[in-house]
This record gives structure tokens, C-alpha cells and sequence, in this order.
């Protein structure tokens, strides 16, 4: 019992270290170069985000065998009717 209010607790506590690491790091690189710079920093992981996220849904795709059919992702049926 209580390995979903650990395994929370952990998240969140990785949460607030990433958030006080990033604001350090991006702080200083507006100290030292420009704001500009942390923009592009920020679209540069954005859009990593984007395309990491963007592969993995391909690979769930290709694993169930989906098809987008009347707005929703259905299973590939591998019945053959015989014509019917």
C-alpha cells in the first residue's frame, strides 16, 4: 500500500527540481547571450517534444494495426469474408 502516493511524491519532487534547474539555466542564458536565444531554446524542445511524440504514435499505430475510419482509430480486421 502506498506505492501510488510514493511514486507521486517522487514525480512531483523531479517536478520541482527540473523547474528550479530550468529556471537557472534559462536566467543565465538571458544574463549572458539575449532573450532571443531562450526562444529558440524553447522551440528547439518543443519541437523535440513534438517529434519524439509524433514517432511513438506511429509506433502504437503500426503495433495494433490501426486505421483512421469516420473520425476514430479502428483495429484492422484480418477476417476474410469470401466475398461477402
Amino acid at each position: 500500500m502506498g506505492k501510488v502516493s510514493s511514486v507521486n511524491g517522487i514525480l512531483d519532487c523531479l517536478g520541482y527540481i527540473g523547474a528550479a534547474v530550468s529556471n537557472m539555466i534559462f536566467a543565465s542564458m538571458a544574463d549572458n547571450m539575449e532573450w532571443n536565444a531562450v526562444v529558440i531554446l524553447w522551440s528547439v524542445i518543443i519541437m523535440v517534444g513534438f517529434v519524439l511524440g509524433a514517432f511513438e504514435q506511429i509506433k502504437i499505430i503500426a503495433k495494433y494495426k490501426l486505421r483512421f475510419k469516420n473520425g476514430k482509430f479502428v483495429k484492422n480486421s484480418t477476417r476474410s469474408f469470401c466475398g461477402k
